[in-house]
């Protein structure tokens, strides 16, 4: 009987790891694509924008033109991160973390 439970655990141990370890590859996939994906302006930038931000601040510099937008980047970036842009309420988290990662990936076109 004690030869059983051993084998038991054995048993156990093994297909915990190997969920772990499938969960883990699947993980690890999924994020490393994620880090090695190019954030354009085009693509991903200019649709966080609304209309009624880019016509609340087009006095300062229009948010539809890359050249505006990747100038003010770190300015857009510290107000859309505390929550003071756009004025009509602020993004998530994700939407900051997106802003971010474009500024930090070289402000791809």
């Amino acid at each position: 009987m004690f030869q059983y439970n051993n084998n038991l655990w054995l048993i156990i141990l093994v297909l915990i790891i190997l969920s772990c370890s499938i969960y883990y590859l699947f993980s690890y996939k999924e994020g490393f694509s994620n880090s090695n994906k190019k954030i354009s302006f085009k693509k991903h930038i200019i649709p966080l924008f609304t209309n009624h931000d880019i016509e609340s601040m087009a006095f300062h510099f229009d948010l539809s033109k890359y050249e505006d937008v990747k100038s003010y980047s770190d300015a857009i970036y510290e107000r859309v991160k505390d929550g003071t842009m756009p004025c009509h309420g602020p993004w998530t988290k994700k939407k900051v973390a997106l802003f971010k990662k474009w500024i930090d990936g070289g402000h791809m076109k």
